[in-house]
């Protein structure tokens, strides 16, 4: 994937960060007008990301125009996409431990799901940009990653507390929610979980 494609996969998202957080301000101003300065720096922050992603999407596809044609490898590690998702997941991880380490309540044992959740990011974004001869490299990191879906899936359908699970469809304008029962909600869960759980193991068999 060429740089201009990352960028402008950035600027989408930003875009939409923008339209998102500027619906969000004007629903909650009539409700909560005392969040409208938050919520106008917020996106105000996306629209500037936005713009600015959108002129370097514009630099880098006049650079790539007049840069020589170079044969594409489809076997070559994507760089640009491995970053991206490796620093999602660092932030993830930053922004849940941040908030551990000040809120004032005791932590729950759901509260840490985050870490695993966030590690799924982390694993994959180094997965991919790992080259194709690393194979005992990529062997550890598919296992890891795969480790990080099973603690997350295992954490929510046999952790200790309670949960709370709802969903819903849509069909058009028509919609409807429900809220099914603790039971329900980790079994649903449980299957991915065993699943995974055994997916990570033989990951880790592999590996040599």
């Amino acid at each position: 994937m060429r740089s201009s494609g990352l960028a402008a996969f950035l600027a989408f998202f930003a875009i939409v960060c923008t339209i998102f957080s500027a619906v969000v301000t004007v629903a909650d101003f009539a409700g909560h007008p005392e969040r409208l300065e938050t919520n106008l720096q917020i996106v105000a922050a996306a629209a500037i990301a936005a713009v600015v992603l959108l002129l370097l999407v514009r630099h880098l596809r006049a650079h790539e125009a007049s840069a020589p044609d170079v044969p594409v490898d489809p076997n070559a590690p994507s760089l640009g996409w491995g970053a991206f998702a490796g620093l999602l997941g660092l932030v993830i991880i930053g922004v849940a431990t941040f908030q551990l380490a000040t809120r004032t309540q005791a932590p729950k044992p759901g509260d840490f799901l985050i870490f695993p959740a966030g590690s799924m990011f982390l694993f994959a974004g180094v997965l991919v940009a790992l080259p194709r001869e690393w194979v005992r490299a990529r062997a550890v990191m598919s296992a890891l990653l795969m480790t990080a879906f099973a603690v997350t899936f295992d954490g929510v359908a046999f952790g200790p507390g309670e949960r709370h699970f709802s969903g819903g469809f849509s069909v058009g304008l028509v919609g409807s929610g429900f809220s099914p029962s603790e039971l329900i909600g980790r079994i649903a869960f449980g299957i991915p979980a065993v699943i995974s759980t055994v997916v990570a193991v033989v990951a880790w068999a592999r590996v040599r």
